[in-house]
């Protein structure tokens, strides 16, 4: 009996171990030429009861993340985007980038090594492209 108890143990540990993914996104917004303040960004890791969304704040048109996440019980890549919501004049829209798995890492050194850049990114010509005014 205590042996099945041990095993039981053991089994929910290597079950219910903490399987981080780490990511590190870097890349700047401009308006019109200009700097944005400060403006919301989200990661969305997706699963099949319920996202996992968390919010950031950027400053200075700037966004420099270092995070992680996990799929629940099993070191699974993620299915991770980045959502980055604007108004830029009269145009407003989302610009969404899939955060692949060649950016998701076991380690935060890893991430910090293999960075998602996306650059710069001007609204304004993205708007006179893709969204309307």
């Amino acid at each position: 009996m205590k042996l099945h108890v041990v095993l039981l143990v053991v089994a929910f540990q290597l079950v219910s171990a903490d399987e981080r993914k780490f990511y590190a996104i870097k890349g700047r917004i401009f308006c019109n030429g200009a700097v944005i303040p400060k403006f919301v960004f989200k990661t969305v890791e997706h699963d099949t009861f319920k996202d996992d969304v968390r919010e950031y704040y950027a400053y200075q048109s700037t966004i420099d993340l270092e995070a992680f996440d996990d799929d629940g019980f099993f070191n699974f890549d993620l299915e991770l985007e980045l959502i980055i919501p604007f108004k830029c004049g009269s145009c407003q829209g989302a610009i969404v980038r899939n955060i692949g798995t060649n950016y998701q890492f076991d380690s935060l050194a890893a991430a910090q090594s293999n960075v998602y850049r996306f650059g710069d990114i001007e609204l304004s010509k993205l708007c006179r492209y893709f969204f309307s005014y």
